[in-house]
């Protein structure tokens, strides 16, 4: 790959912080530059690993870019959610209705440390208050907000391939604030043979957890004790 190459690929990675690239797309942008020179490369061409490895190495020497290992699987119904202006919005009228709830007298204390607070930290505090017809509210102490998160969890037989313990490239940034971005690779398995299972967490805002609770729908008493599980 040619200086450029190299800094175009750089470029597209930094454009998105938080997704893993792992030797598949070196392998590939390695193809791509093999053709644009005239060379005549099978789609499924492997380049040598060590060639690869040199390349990771040479991407992670990047500003911005580090290797890591640990992500998780962005499905399709997952980027639509991250991308979708609906459940944006969904999301901002869920907090404001759960967050806030009205006093009957404005507290002295609690007005003045608004006047502390830039417009933009205000502005969510401002709506719920314009909504309720002008009324003081107050936020919700931290432990009394709580969160319920439902995963589905794709379990099945036999061995398959683990991308999220693979080693790729990533921002820098994404690392250093996975408490708010996590670090994810593009799930292109076809694999559907198995069992989904549905995981329940609970959390509140202080970071208390509740034990997490798992469903497995269409199994039967004896495929799960009764004294292991709970039967419905």
């Amino acid at each position: 790959m040619s200086d450029d190459e190299v800094d175009l690929f750089t470029e597209s990675v930094r454009k998105n912080p938080g997704e893993k690239n792992m030797r598949e797309y070196v392998n590939d942008m390695l193809i791509e530059s093999a053709t644009k020179k005239g060379r005549l490369c099978a789609s499924d061409m492997k380049f040598n690993p060590t060639t690869v490895n040199n390349y990771m190495a040479l991407f992670a020497n990047k500003g911005g870019i580090s290797l890591t290992e640990k992500s998780i699987a962005k499905t399709n119904a997952r980027w639509t959610a991250e991308h979708s202006s609906i459940g944006t919005m969904a999301l901002v009228i869920v907090v404001a209705t759960t967050h806030f709830y009205v006093v009957a007298t404005e507290d002295t204390e609690w007005r003045q440390f608004l006047s502390t607070l830039p417009e933009d930290s205000k502005l969510l505090y401002n709506m719920v208050s314009d909504f309720h017809g002008g009324k003081p509210v107050r936020v919700r102490s931290p432990h009394l907000i709580t969160n319920q998160d439902d995963e589905t969890e794709f379990i099945c037989k036999g061995k398959q391939e683990d991308k999220s313990s693979r080693i790729g490239l990533v921002t820098t940034t994404a690392l250093k604030t996975q408490s708010t971005i996590s670090v994810y690779h593009q799930d292109d398995s076809n694999n559907m043979n198995g069992l989904r299972v549905k995981r329940h967490l609970l959390t509140n805002a202080c970071g208390d957890v509740a034990p997490a609770c798992y469903c497995f729908s269409g199994l039967t008493e004896w495929e799960m004790p009764e004294d292991e599980f709970i039967i419905r």
